[in-house]
C-alpha cells in the first residue's frame, strides 16, 4: 500500500488535476464495466455501457499521457489553467456519456429532447474548449526550453497533428452544437417541444 501511494504521488507530481481526473475516469470505467455485467439493454446495436467503458479507458490513458507530456514544463498559471480545464471537461464528458447510458439513450448527435440537446451541445462546446486548451499547452512546449531536443520536437509534432480539415470540421460541429443548444433552451423556456430533429449514434 505504501509503495502504491508513493507511485501515485510520483504520478500526481506531473500534473495534479490531470492525474486526479484520470483516477476519476478510471472509477467511471469500473462503473461502466459493472453496467456491462448487470445491464442487458442495447443501444443502437451495442451494449448500453460499452461506449462509456471505452471512453472511460481512453480518457484515463489520455490524461495520464498528457500529464507525462507536461511534467517538465514550467508550472505557470497558464499551464495550470489549461491542464485543469482539460482534466475537468474531458472527465465530465465521460460522466455525461455514463448518464446517457443510464437513461438508455445515445450521447452523441442526440437532439430528441431538450435534455438530450443540452447534453450533446455541452459535449461539443466542451471538446472545442479542450482543443483550445491543448493549443495553449502546445504553445507552452514551443516556448519552454527542453533538456531533450528530440523528445520536445516529437511532442510538438504530436500536438500539431490536426490538419485544416479537422479544425474546420471542429468549428462547424461546435457551431451546430451551439445552435442546437440555444434552440432547445429557448423552446423549453417557452414551454414548447423541441423540433423533432433526426440523428443518433
Amino acid at each position: 500500500m505504501h509503495s502504491l501511494r508513493r507511485h501515485f504521488s510520483t504520478l500526481e507530481s506531473w500534473s495534479p488535476p490531470l492525474v486526479r481526473m484520470a483516477l476519476v475516469s478510471t472509477v467511471l470505467l469500473l462503473v461502466a464495466l459493472i453496467g456491462l455485467a448487470v445491464d442487458t439493454r442495447v443501444i443502437t446495436g451495442a451494449p448500453a455501457w460499452l461506449k462509456p467503458a471505452k471512453f472511460g479507458l481512453s480518457v484515463a490513458v489520455y490524461l495520464l499521457s498528457l500529464a507525462w507530456m507536461v511534467r517538465d514544463l514550467p508550472r505557470t498559471p497558464t499551464l495550470r489553467r489549461a491542464t485543469s480545464t482539460i482534466a475537468w471537461i474531458i472527465t465530465a464528458e465521460v460522466l455525461l456519456i455514463c448518464v446517457q447510458a443510464a437513461r438508455g439513450t445515445t450521447s452523441h448527435f442526440n437532439v430528441n429532447t431538450p435534455i438530450d440537446s443540452a447534453i450533446f451541445s455541452a459535449m461539443g462546446l466542451g471538446i472545442a474548449t479542450v482543443w483550445i486548451a491543448s493549443a495553449v499547452i502546445l504553445w507552452q512546449h514551443w516556448r519552454a526550453p527542453s533538456r531533450d531536443t528530440s523528445m520536445a520536437m516529437a511532442m510538438r509534432i504530436g500536438l500539431t497533428r490536426n490538419d485544416a480539415i479537422e479544425r474546420t470540421v471542429l468549428v462547424v460541429a461546435t457551431s451546430a452544437c451551439s445552435i442546437a443548444f440555444v434552440t432547445a433552451l429557448m423552446q423549453a423556456l417557452r414551454g414548447l417541444p423541441v423540433l423533432p430533429l433526426t440523428g443518433s449514434s
